[in-house]
């Protein structure tokens, strides 16, 4: 590893379902700790995935150096499901956030985003460089 690769988590939201700022923001915290909470408990019915020991790198690094988040916009639930399909292929990191209905979509749980990584910033290329960040 050079001093220059970076690493990151991508949190990709979708736009289609007009969720106030404090939804987002809540949404995209639940994305953002679920690396972290379900990474800790490989028990857990809501653990997804165990990272390949070649991933370790990047899960270090971005646990100690860099923990950074970027958030990115789709804009349906189709596109969404596009996006976590092609991390799985990548053999990515990857949870999907699913609300359970009580406050904004009347009792319906929704899928609102989905969190990839963390992993170094080359492997979103070709994944999420093209989503808008707003």
């Amino acid at each position: 590893m050079t001093n220059q690769q970076s690493t990151k988590q991508v949190i990709v939201m979708r736009r289609d379902l007009g969720m106030s700022k404090g939804k987002i923001g809540a949404q995209a915290a639940h994305a953002a700790m679920s690396f972290i909470t379900r990474k800790l408990d490989p028990c857990s019915p809501l653990f997804t995935y165990r990272p390949e020991p070649m991933k370790l790198p990047a899960i270090t690094h971005w646990l100690n150096e860099s923990f950074k988040k970027v958030v990115l916009w789709v804009e349906s639930a189709d596109e969404l499901h596009e996006v976590y399909l092609a991390a799985m292929r990548r053999n990515m990191i990857v949870h999907r956030i699913t609300d359970n209905g009580d406050s904004e979509f009347k009792g319906v749980p929704t899928t609102t985003c989905i969190a990839i990584g963390p992993d170094w910033d080359e492997a979103f290329v070709g994944l999420t460089d093209h989503l808008p960040s707003r």
